[in-house]
């Protein structure tokens, strides 16, 4: 085990905007990992991970999502918040450190961003995790948003998120704490409710008491979400509910025609209490690789890295030490 590393905090600028990202460095590194939060989140949500996936060797790299956390763009410009876009700034996070390939490890919209590193950067990927979200291939023909809620009704919520006329940013502003109480609620906690249940509004007055010990986080890290979000504010971070068409016209012309499959080793980690990300949405997605281990987390909600670090974290640490040993070049 190795606990000596070096720190390093970075904000590059690009497209008139800046990326940021904490580096965490071993003396000695097998590889580099690259670990991508998603919505409501940014990199703060990986602290459970980063000493671990370090004492084993590799490089960790936490960038903060455009729109997220440190990274600041114009939210004027909603292909700023693209998967496309949001690759580039990754390639220029590697280019900037100087390493050859890495390995990507996303949950949430985290999840969709690596597997669009794959289709857009392939030679820049040494290997592929996902919590939580699936690999999808690209359609041919475009699914609107409201066709999409119709086939999965759980995503309703991103009909209020997409839309600016329907006010859930000043909503979620308005109500943060609240909001990333109702976000952290354990997966076994009597204090469950249901919302995300119209697309008029996100956050209905529910009359429950919710106590620190239904929360899946301490009350100095909801702070640190409140604080950081209450700074940052929801506009740019929802308008990556908005880009579902520029992504799928991104995705189609890097396609031409090409089959969408994967090559690089890949892990896909789910949650047996996601209500939004379940297991059944991964069934299927084995036939598009060609090395995909697999490991379910029952006792987790969404946030499964969260509820249940230890047993995701040695799932982590066990399937990078699977990996070719080959260093990147730091």
């Amino acid at each position: 085990m190795i606990e000596r590393y070096s720190y390093s905090y970075e904000s590059l600028e690009i497209n008139e905007g800046f990326i940021s990202y904490k580096k965490y460095a071993p003396v000695v590194s097998k590889a580099t990992v690259i670990m991508v939060h998603g919505f409501p989140d940014y990199s703060y949500t990986w602290r459970h991970q980063i000493l671990p996936i370090v004492s084993n060797g590799f490089t960790v790299i936490t960038p903060d999502l455009p729109g997220f956390g440190s990274s600041q763009f114009d939210a004027s410009v909603l292909s700023n918040f693209g998967l496309k876009f949001t690759t580039t700034c990754f390639v220029k996070i590697m280019d900037h450190e100087k390493v050859e390939k890495a390995v990507f490890i996303g949950h949430d919209w985290g999840g969709a961003v690596i597997w669009s590193m794959y289709l857009f950067h392939p030679e820049r990927v040494q290997a592929l995790a996902s919590l939580c979200t699936a690999f999808s291939p690209t359609k041919t023909k475009f699914i609107p948003l409201d066709d999409l809620v119709k086939l999965i009704p759980q995503f309703k919520y991103q009909l209020y998120f997409a839309d600016k006329k329907l006010g859930a940013r000043e909503e979620l502003l308005q109500n943060v704490e609240r909001f990333f109480k109702l976000m952290f609620i354990r997966s076994d906690s009597k204090a469950q409710v249901k919302f995300f249940s119209n697309k008029k509004q996100m956050l209905p007055d529910y009359n429950i008491d919710i106590k620190a010990s239904d929360l899946i986080v301490s009350e100095d890290e909801l702070e640190e979400y409140v604080k950081t979000f209450k700074k940052t504010t929801f506009d740019a971070p929802l308008n990556w509910y908005a880009t579902r068409e520029i992504n799928w016209r991104d995705e189609t012309e890097k396609l031409s025609g090409n089959k969408q499959r994967v090559v690089v080793p890949s892990l896909m980690i789910t949650a047996g209490k996601d209500k939004v990300l379940t297991r059944e949405m991964s069934l299927g997605m084995d036939k598009y690789f060609d090395k995909l281990s697999r490991h379910h987390v029952e006792e987790a909600g969404h946030w499964c890295h969260v509820e249940q670090k230890e047993e995701v974290n040695r799932v982590i640490v066990d399937w990078l030490n699977t990996l070719n040993s080959t260093r990147s070049k730091l």
